[in-house]
């Protein structure tokens, strides 16, 4: 089961509610810091679709990150890209980013039990708008009907801008069935104008970022997972606060479901199943806010999809091998 609660419904950056699924998107220094050699992650998020055919929100993005550790020392360094694409409305604003990432993953004690990360991202941000699209509340008229010209002026309808982000992670590994990481992340370190307006200046807030995650193995059967988020932009502050329950149905598989409830905006269901290392995540909001009466309570969906793998280096033979002919 997962539980879930949610402070504030409203931000510029993108947000899933599989946030724990998005580990670059979160923290920069979670890059490379996996139970493994190699991880690939893929989020699609479909939202309001009720409101205009294709989505008022669509938002997928994906990443991939590697560990490297040289020789016999605990430390280890982590590499990886990241890259999401929101598309707002049919073809009204487009934002694409594309991020590259490095972390060192520092061991603070001889059993490799207890790790302090930090990372740093840095990337282009690209923003698109097409006014042909968007209706200007000039152009309504007394019977509310778009049928009037707009005074609106776009001197640039895109731009690029340098966009960079630093984090640090601690992690801690008491025993082989408990996992704790928390971590905060800064978003948006240089200035971005995001202004379509000429020499109008509208910087885009600094997101502070806190987020918290945990395994803790009940038995040989249970698991469970808390995770929290703590984002503020701007203004805004939102808080997540869940909890996922994971049950074994095998030495290779398992299987989780849940709830949620974003405060003011959604309630959260989702599922998922892993085998192996791959794990697949389904999300469901439903709108409970003053959005519910034009959604028809319709909120919106995400999939999940993880891999994390390993590479084995292969091991010398004890003898020498031996040819038959």
């Amino acid at each position: 089961m997962i539980v879930g609660l949610t402070l504030g419904v409203s931000a510029q950056d993108i947000h899933y509610s599989q946030f724990y699924n998005a580990p670059i998107l979160i923290n920069p220094s979670l890059t490379g810091h996996i139970e493994g050699t190699y991880r690939l992650s893929a989020i699609y998020r479909n939202q309001w679709s009720s409101i205009t055919s294709g989505g008022v929100y669509s938002t997928p993005s994906g990443s991939f990150d590697m560990n490297f550790r040289s020789g016999d020392s605990r430390n280890s360094f982590g590499g990886g890209l990241a890259i999401y694409n929101d598309q707002t409305g049919n073809d009204h604003l487009n934002t694409l980013g594309f991020y590259g990432s490095v972390a060192y993953h520092l061991s603070l004690d001889k059993g490799e039990k207890n790790f302090l990360s930090f990372g740093v991202q840095a990337g282009a941000l690209r923003k698109q708008v097409n006014p042909n699209n968007i209706i200007f509340g000039d152009q309504i008229d007394g019977n509310g009907n778009p049928t009037q010209g707009t005074v609106e002026n776009f001197d640039e309808t895109d731009f690029t801008a340098t966009d960079v982000r630093a984090g640090v992670t601690f992690s801690t590994y008491p025993n082989p069935s408990t996992i704790i990481k928390i971590g905060a992340a800064v978003m948006h370190l240089l200035p971005v104008n995001e202004s379509f307006f000429g020499n109008t200046e509208n910087n885009l807030p600094l997101r502070i970022v806190f987020h918290g995650q945990g395994d803790f193995g009940m038995n040989d059967k249970i698991s469970v997972l808390p995770n929290f988020l703590l984002m503020v932009q701007g203004g805004v502050n939102t808080i997540n606060l869940g909890s996922n329950v994971r049950y074994s149905l095998s030495p290779d598989m398992g299987a989780w479901a849940g709830a949620g409830f974003r405060v003011g905006d959604a309630a959260i269901f989702n599922l998922g199943i892993d085998y192996r290392s791959i794990q697949v995540g389904l999300a469901y909001d439903f709108t409970v806010s003053d959005l519910n009466r034009a959604t028809n309570g319709q909120g919106g969906y995400e999939i999940s999809l993880g891999y994390i793998g390993r590479i084995v280096k292969p091991a010398d033979p004890i003898y020498p091998a031996v040819r038959y002919f």
